[in-house]
């Protein structure tokens, strides 16, 4: 708003630009609020005997010093 008006802009478009970047960061918020809800939503299929992982064994355990 400031740099229309330091640069001899009118109040009115000053104010305009300022109305329209509030209404698309709006409109972006709800967006992206709305993409998550709806992926949370989504169940995620169950896993294949495939899809499992093995447990890892990285041998002994570590010795503790004393």
């Amino acid at each position: 708003m400031l740099i229309v008006l330091n640069w001899g802009g009118s109040t009115a478009a000053a104010f305009g630009i300022h109305g329209l970047t509030a209404t698309l960061v709006i409109v972006t918020g709800v967006l992206l609020i709305r993409a998550r809800t709806v992926l949370n939503r989504q169940e995620a299929p169950p896993p294949t005997p495939d899809h499992r992982i093995a447990p890892m064994s990285f041998g002994d355990p570590p010795r503790r010093y004393r």
